[in-house]
């Protein structure tokens, strides 16, 4: 019998939580004996990464948005896979027409923070018909959950809850750090608004010299407005902007505490390696965020730099919690948002979709499904 394909479809493979994830869980399916395969519509910078790993990749670079549904049919009717599964707001309003017109697969749509914030009226009514033809839905968190069934009506029975998560092996042998003051803090994700790096940098005038360096991990739309923010508040010396990089257990091992600022999120991948690296997080209460820092970490209320600083001045000033949090969250993510586990959701999800993938994975593949569980 042919490898059964999984086909997931996203904007791009840049270096946010999402793409991260993608590129790691698309190749963990090989071990299961299926072919999976990405599909993006413009080019990211873990493209080639995703290559390395033996993942087919197919780039629609250069099409229209006109083009992008003929050309989705096209690519879906070649290869027939079992499973389509678009991911986030773009690739689902492309994706799922295409599935459907295709006819040829089984279709999930993941869903990976507040879809109807600002733009509710824009992509309420737009979700509501598309979620019609899709089989299941993916949340990341309950919260995200609740959102799309309180604030977006959607019916709860086609919704599974599948928790981010992360490979902790490249964070294991980080040890514990000791807080000395004045202390480096470190925050990870794209130079986006919903990310709130402005929130962290108004922040910076309420700590004082508690804080010696706030590093910036990322890249993103925001960038030249942050680095013009940090001038006019006159913490540009304390302050380095990094860009996008790969080498995130090492610079959460440099660190002292990571802040994650966020306007809203479903569940951070960033806030999970920190925790895998014993380092402590402070963190503003929004989304899956609150689930997976509870009792492990600092929350404070959005959007309040005040609010933020006294929470990470708390943690500062707190060694015996910090060592007491620090080891329970890293406990905390391995047991509860370990790689191997969301794998294995993601295999059963199939399953549940497509006969003929539980077929394929009963008559094997799903043997290594239980060794996991």
């Amino acid at each position: 019998m042919a490898r059964p394909k999984i086909i997931c479809l996203i904007e791009h493979l840049d270096r946010g939580g999402e793409e991260k994830l993608v590129c790691n869980l698309m190749p963990a399916f090989k071990a299961f004996g299926l072919e999976p395969w990405v599909v993006t519509f413009i080019p990211g910078a873990l493209d080639e990464k995703i290559r390395q790993k033996g993942v087919a990749h197919i780039c629609l670079d250069g099409r229209t948005k006109a083009g992008r549904i003929p050309a989705l049919m096209k690519i879906f009717r070649k290869l027939s896979p079992h499973i389509i599964h678009t991911r986030l707001f773009s690739a689902g309003f492309w994706g799922r027409p295409a599935a459907l017109l295709s006819g040829r697969a089984a279709c999930v749509h993941t869903h990976a923070g507040e879809t109807f914030g600002e733009k509710k009226w824009k992509r309420l009514p737009v979700e509501r018909i598309l979620t019609g033809v899709t089989h299941r839905i993916v949340c990341v968190s309950t919260s995200v959950k609740d959102h799309l069934v309180n604030i977006g009506g959607l019916p709860e029975k086609k919704i599974s809850v599948i928790p981010n998560a992360i490979d902790t092996t490249p964070f294991e042998s980080i040890a514990p750090r000791k807080i000395y003051l004045p202390a480096r803090l470190i925050t990870v994700g794209r130079l986006a608004r919903v990310k709130g790096q402005d929130i962290l940098l108004r922040a910076l005038p309420y700590l004082g010299d508690s804080v010696a360096e706030v590093v910036v991990c990322g890249d993103g739309p925001e960038g030249p407005s942050l680095r013009r923010l940090a001038s006019e508040l006159q913490v540009s010396s304390k302050v380095t902007f990094l860009g996008a990089r790969d080498d995130i257990p090492g610079l959460l091992a440099r660190s002292d505490l990571f802040v994650a600022p966020s306007r809203s999120e479903g569940l951070p991948v960033a806030v999970l390696e920190a925790m895998a690296a014993a380092r402590p997080v402070v963190a503003t209460a929004v989304g899956g965020t609150c689930d997976v820092l509870s009792g492990v970490g600092w929350l404070a209320p959005p959007r309040d730099p005040e609010a933020l600083a006294h929470e990470i001045k708390s943690a500062l000033a707190s060694p015996a919690t910090v060592h007491q949090k620090t080891k329970a969250a890293r406990d905390r993510v391995k047991r509860l948002y370990g790689f191997n586990s969301m794998v294995t959701a993601y295999l059963k999800l199939y399953a549940d979709c497509s006969p003929g993938l539980n077929r394929y994975l009963q008559s094997g593949g799903m043997a290594g499904v239980r060794d996991w569980t």
